[in-house]
């Protein structure tokens, strides 16, 4: 996977996002090229999991 920081930034926000209060286990935040990523790329899916 190759990058630059401000694509990092925009990931770690998306992380954040997952954690913050109200947001239930289980809840997911589906990347694909319309939406974060470029194109060509193949989608990514980040869930919340409370278990360990």
């Amino acid at each position: 996977m190759g990058t630059n920081a401000k694509k990092l930034r925009t990931l770690v926000g998306h992380l954040l996002a997952l954690t913050s209060d109200g947001i239930p286990n289980g809840a997911q935040l589906h990347l694909e090229n319309c939406n974060g990523l470029e194109e060509a790329s193949v989608g990514l899916v980040l869930e919340r999991s409370d278990e360990e």
